[in-house]
């Protein structure tokens, strides 16, 4: 077991003590969006209009953001989400703690989808997610042949993605022949 430094303990218990005040509900399917930041750009509106036309009587949105930054859209983000996490990390080196961030928020929550845009730590972990939890499902979402998901450093996730969702043809055309590539992915190309 990985031994842990008391300033990452700290981090990990006021965590903790932040996520007893999440809101949950059962009552509705729950979806955990796993996004870096919540700045003014083409990926967050996307998720932001996603979850302005889904409807609310059915699914309740709950976001985790996973790069230390400034959140300009914290409020619009605040309107539309159930939940807005953005965990306390204090450097580069608490970064493994989102292990346990992302698997602490799916229990507590009561997550039935992940939908990842563009962060590492959702690819990272999607894998730990289906294993550990193998009633959700886990969709990302591609913006751009240059973004996080569509990069072949995030291949490894490609058997735990549940859909792929490309937000044009010409994007969807370029992952087909990305994965024609490899016998091993060819297979998950009915996923797109």
């Amino acid at each position: 077991m990985k031994k842990i430094k008391f300033s990452n303990f700290i981090t990990y218990i006021a965590f903790q003590k932040k996520i007893f005040f999440l809101k949950t509900s059962k009552d509705k399917k729950n979806i955990l969006c796993i996004i870096p930041h919540m700045v003014v750009g083409g990926a967050d509106k996307v998720i932001l209009n996603i979850v302005e036309t889904v409807s609310a009587d059915e699914f309740n949105f709950h976001v985790v953001t996973t790069v230390q930054k400034k959140n300009p859209w914290i409020q619009e983000f605040q309107k539309r989400f159930k939940n807005v996490v953005i965990p306390l990390l204090k450097s580069e080196n608490d970064k493994w703690i989102y292990k346990y961030y992302l698997i602490e928020l799916v229990k507590k929550l009561k997550i039935d989808i992940v939908l990842t845009s563009n962060s590492w730590e959702g690819y990272q972990y999607a894998s730990l997610l289906k294993t550990k939890f193998n009633h959700i499902k886990v969709v990302d979402i591609l913006h751009a042949e240059e973004s996080t998901g569509a990069s072949n450093t995030v291949d490894y996730a490609i058997p735990y993605l549940d859909k792929r969702i490309c937000i044009s043809n010409r994007l969807k055309e370029y992952m087909l022949q990305r994965y024609k590539t490899s016998e091993e992915y060819i297979k998950y190309s009915n996923r797109l």
